[in-house]
Order: structure tokens, then C-alpha cells, then sequence
């Protein structure tokens, strides 16, 4: 099926357009903001399309030598956070959900909290007490919006981005990194864009063709690549209604999940970056194993190194997204529960309910 991506009609096809020129006006707002406040331990917070940004940012926090840790929606059930005084706290969320409205009436037990968010900074601040406001600071980021679908793929792109970017500044990097941060994302814009030649490419593979047909039992990436997996199999279950592929480190499949699957035929997603000669190695042990008669494995190379690689294989995989939504005759605009979750959201702010 000769599907353009960028040219054929459709909800998804319409945001990928938009998703350059939003990153553009995201990169020219990065770093237009005072001093961001500094901590020795960060927890981080985001959920749906929000936490790939947020699994991003606890991975480049730890490798320049910051505690991080990816905490859940559901410890902020009770409100305060034990313990939390001497922590930060980084909110990623969109549109400001619900949950996240709830992990804000639990952050003025933290030292700080950065939230980074299409939404306004006075529209924040009314969802944390008065006193704590001083210590409260608002990345704000475009689109406003992505209403009439479950899936989100313009804001968790631009929220990566800032990631980054805050990563940087939260390690005290030099004002030189920070440039050459700056001159890293410009690159990672263009892949998202595509010249015709790379739409045509990708399009023509083997790789695309498959995946867009496929029903993935797992997704294998090796270590920082790990957070790009998760968040491209949290889109794939929100566009096409199938049930979360696992994502999986790729020496820990073979602890358990190799065996689940070693009679069976299945379709095995991976991602792999560019990486040093013993991770390579562990590539090549990985297609020895497997039994090609059974196991399909459809691997995306980047031809980059973390975390550069977390945007090409966004770049990539959404393009894949199109066509399998095209192909399989799909409805953004009509989830299968849409309208049956509202227990879970009232459960945590009676007051709210769940926009969509």
C-alpha cells in the first residue's frame, strides 16, 4: 500500500506535520527561563504520553552523576510525600491531567518542583498552595492541545526536548554544553521532518512494511535506549488498541521471556543505537538464539548514540504509526473505553473529570 504519510488525510498525519515547527518554537523558548533551582536528588513524575519524558530525564540525570528516580502517579495517593523535604520534584504532564493535578497537591512537601506543561504558569500555581509558590517553577512548552484522540505525539515530543535540555542545566553543565545541546536538538528537529528521499526509504523498507502489519510480543533496546522503547510502545498500544508490548533490557529477555516465547511464533521489535563493541556483541549473541523459522525480529538501527537516538526512533516509529493506523482502517478519534475510565480519575479528585 503506497501510503505518504505526511500527504494522506488523517488525525495522526496531521500532528506529524505539525511537530517540526513545534519543536522549532520549543528549542527558542529552552533556556529563556531564571535559574533553575539545584537539588541532589530528583523525583521524577509522568504518566501516558508523558512518561517517556519522564523515564528520558531520570536516565540523563544518572548518567551525569544526579539521583533520579521515576515515581509513580499512585504514590501521591495519600498527598504528602515522606521524606520528600530535601528532594526536587519534576512533573511532566501535558495537559495537566488529573493524576497530575493530584501529584501537585502533594509537591509542597518537596524542596522544589519543576512542572513542564502546555499549560500556563497561573493555571499551575492554582494547583499548589500559596506559600510554596516561590518554590515552584513553570516550563511551559506549545501545543496547547492534541484533543479527539487517546494518542499523544506532538507535546511528549517537545517535553523530550526540554528534557534534555533540563537535564543539562539541573547537573550544572557549562554554558558550552549547553550550546552544543542546543546544536545536538536543532539535528534531532530534522529527522522528524524528513525529505521526501527519507520518507520514500523508510517507507520502501522491509522493516516498515512489517512492522506496521505486526502484532509485537516484546521490544528489546539495551540500556539508555530503554526509555525510547517504552515510550514508543506506550503509542503503539494508544493507536492501534493492542495490549502493551513489554519493554524489555536486551540481556534481561533472556531471564524468563526467551523461554515464554522459544515454541512460539511471535514478532520480536528492537531498538538498538549506536553503541560500543561489547554491546554490539550482545546483538549479534541475541540473533544466535533466536529461531528465525519462529521469531521475527525487526530491529530499527540509529545511527546516532544516546540520547540523540531517543528522537530518531520517535522520528521513525510515528511514521510507521501512520501507515499501521491507514493500513488497519483505524479511529483515533474512537477508543474502545472512551468514557468508561472516569472511575479511576474520580477516585483521585472527585472535583475533576478526565479530558480528553
Amino acid at each position: 500500500m503506497n501510503v505518504s504519510i505526511f500527504g494522506a488525510d488523517g488525525l495522526l498525519q496531521e500532528r506529524l506535520r505539525a511537530i517540526p515547527g513545534v519543536l522549532r518554537e520549543t528549542l527558542e523558548v529552552a533556556g529563556h527561563w531564571g535559574p533553575l533551582p539545584r537539588c541532589e536528588h530528583w523525583d521524577v513524575v509522568g504518566v501516558g504520553g508523558s512518561e517517556g519524558p519522564a523515564r528520558l530525564l531520570v536516565e540523563l540525570l544518572s548518567d551525569r552523576g544526579v539521583l533520579a528516580r521515576q515515581c509513580t502517579v499512585s504514590s501521591f495517593l495519600k498527598g504528602r510525600c515522606p521524606g520528600a523535604n530535601s528532594r526536587g520534584l519534576v512533573v511532566f504532564s501535558q495537559g495537566l491531567s488529573p493524576h497530575a493535578r493530584m501529584v501537585l497537591k502533594g509537591a509542597a512537601s518537596y524542596a522544589h518542583c519543576i512542572v513542564i506543561t502546555t499549560r500556563s504558569e497561573l493555571e499551575v500555581r492554582q494547583q499548589v498552595p500559596a506559600y510554596f509558590h516561590h518554590q515552584l517553577t513553570v516550563l511551559e512548552h506549545p501545543p496547547q492541545a492534541e484533543p479527539d484522540s487517546l494518542l499523544r505525539v506532538v507535546g511528549p515530543a517537545a517535553a523530550a526536548l526540554l528534557a534534555v535540555r533540563v537535564a543539562v542545566e539541573l547537573s550544572g553543565g557549562s554554558a558550552m554544553e549547553l550550546a552544543q545541546i542546543r546544536t545536538d536538538l536543532q539535528e534531532a528537529m530534522a529527522w522528524y521532518e524528513g525529505t521526501p528521499s527519507d520518507i520514500q526509504a523508510l517507507e520502501d523498507s522491509e522493516w516498515f512494511a512489517r512492522v506496521a502489519c505486526a502484532h509485537p510480543t516484546f521490544c528489546l533496546a539495551a540500556a539508555q535506549d530503554l526509555p525510547a522503547a517504552n515510550q514508543l510502545m506506550w503509542k503503539w498500544q494508544e493507536a492501534t488498541y493492542q495490549p502493551l508490548p513489554p519493554t524489555l533490557d536486551l540481556l534481561a529477555f533472556i531471564h524468563g521471556p526467551f523461554q515464554s516465547i522459544y515454541d512460539e511464533s511471535v514478532t520480536v521489535l528492537a531498538l538498538r543505537s549506536q553503541s560500543d563493541m561489547l554491546t554490539d556483541r550482545a546483538w549479534e549473541a541475541l540473533q544466535q538464539v533466536l529461531v528465525p523459522a519462529r521469531h521475527q525480529l525487526l530491529v530499527l538501527d540509529a545511527p546516532v548514540a544516546f540520547p540523540l537516538s531517543y528522537f530518531y526512533f520517535d522520528a521513525a516509529f510515528l511514521r510507521v504509526l501512520a501507515r499501521a493506523v491507514v493500513e488497519r482502517k483505524l479511529r483515533l478519534d474512537r477508543w474502545p473505553g472512551k468514557g468508561k475510565d472516569g472511575a479511576l480519575y474520580e477516585l483521585v479528585l472527585p472535583e475533576t473529570r478526565p479530558a480528553r
